[in-house]
């Protein structure tokens, strides 16, 4: 298998992995974020600050795999 068609397979599924993990792990700070927010909801404003703040590094994992991924789709 030369190089242009593993990365035909692969950059795909790298992509595909990425955003799967992505959506749980953002959907499991959802989720953690609620439930903290129904045990205190008077800690309102800093559980929201923190949700968005880890949501952000979350997608920030995304966006790294696909530029460090995006250079090789030029190959092919």
């Amino acid at each position: 298998m030369d190089l242009v068609n593993a990365l035909k397979i692969t950059v795909p599924l790298v992509w595909a992995v990425a955003s799967i993990s992505t959506a749980f792990c953002i959907g499991a700070a959802v989720k953690s974020s609620l439930s903290a927010l129904t045990r205190q909801p008077e800690m309102f404003g800093k559980i929201l600050i923190l949700m968005i703040l880890g949501c952000a590094l979350i997608e920030t994992i995304m966006l790294y795999i696909i530029m460090l991924t995006y250079p090789l789709i030029s190959k092919l």
